[in-house]
């Protein structure tokens, strides 16, 4: 005889929200021509800092010694002073640099201690994503007036032309650039604000609410309400795959297949913002409806093996939807309960 499934007041309960939240932003960059030239030589010494350290390193190890980052990073201030076309980038890109392999390192031994697949660090070829990080000095006056204002200034780059920028928190100190493979520029970063506060739950507080996430409906909730399954890329599947097989049949390199590929990517970037708006929007209109949402804990990368549905999977993004629903939960002060893996959630 099977034990009665729990309640949701005996389930565990993430977090409520704190009185400051660290928050992110990704917002679209409109670079001048001169911004462009230096953002792509950012792009061009990160991989350049990343592969050379990634060597010494490497060497040393074959060599029986042990090599510090900061001993990485003196060699590359000798190497930057003999080569002055380095000269003009902001020095932190290399620092920034240096310590995301210095934390990709302790994450490859933390694995390796644990059990897990190690993941060791590779080198970044010619095709590598295009991206960089830079600090900013929170002490400088003009960049945090600037901030003040609405306006994001850049060591090296200087105002930048924004759209989308929310500056309510306050000033970032790291900040990530990065263009897309449409040739779309990008800022990322994230601050500290105060968390958004929604009105009372149209069912009221003490409403709760149980949701069950599905393939043929994307959820069910406990109240007998269904969300049916978008399947945003089943809706471009065709014209992916007709684009896709013209790509294959262009020269690469020419422009015939430049034109093409940016097709391609346009197809898959709609795919992409209209997942990702449905999946924002679902979990904002649940926090508004419910003071209290359980659902259970799936383990993604398990269901994602199944090969005849591992495409459903991964275009449902379920992954990123808990964890939307857990952070968008946790500022808002709504109560998000977990439940077990395997607990007969889809038959209660």
């Amino acid at each position: 005889m099977t034990a009665d499934p729990p309640s949701l007041a005996s389930l565990p309960v993430w977090p409520l929200a704190a009185e400051v939240v660290t928050a992110g932003q990704r917002v679209r960059w409109y670079p001048t021509r001169g911004q462009r030239a230096l953002a792509r030589r950012c792009f061009d010494q990160e991989k350049l800092v990343y592969n050379q350290a990634l060597h010494q390193m490497e060497s040393a190890y074959r060599a029986g010694e042990k090599l510090t980052i900061n001993q990485v990073s003196a060699s590359w201030t000798q190497f930057k002073a003999t080569h002055r076309e380095h000269a003009d980038v902001p020095s932190s890109v290399a620092v920034q640099t240096l310590r995301h392999l210095d934390s990709a390192y302790q994450h490859f031994f933390r694995r390796i201690k644990l059990g897990q697949k190690p993941g060791y660090p590779v080198p970044k070829g010619k095709y590598a994503p295009d991206q960089c990080s830079l600090t900013i000095d929170p002490r400088h006056a003009t960049k945090a007036a600037a901030w003040e204002r609405g306006e994001l200034v850049l060591p090296g780059f200087g105002k930048c032309r924004l759209r989308g920028l929310r500056a309510c928190g306050s000033q970032p100190k790291t900040v990530a650039l990065s263009r897309d493979s449409l040739g779309h520029y990008w800022i990322s970063f994230a601050q500290e604000r105060q968390p958004t506060a929604l009105p009372a739950p149209a069912a009221g507080w003490n409403s709760e609410v149980g949701i069950d996430l599905g393939i043929k409906t994307f959820a069910t909730l406990s109240t007998g309400e269904k969300i049916e399954n978008p399947r945003h890329l089943q809706g471009r599947l065709k014209a992916l795959k007709r684009s896709q097989r013209r790509l294959d049949r262009c020269q690469p390199g020419s422009h015939r297949y430049r034109r093409r590929a940016h097709r391609t990517a346009q197809l898959h970037r709609q795919v992409a913002n209209h997942r990702s708006n449905f999946l924002h929007k679902t979990a904002l209109e649940l926090l508004r409806s419910f003071g209290a949402i359980a659902m259970e804990s799936l383990h993604v990368a398990g269901m994602v093996k199944n090969w005849k549905l591992a495409r459903h999977i991964a275009d449902l993004g379920l992954g990123r939807f808990v964890s939307i629903l857990q952070y968008k939960a946790a500022w808002t002060g709504r109560s998000l309960e977990a439940c077990g893996r395997w607990d007969p959630t889809s038959q209660v």
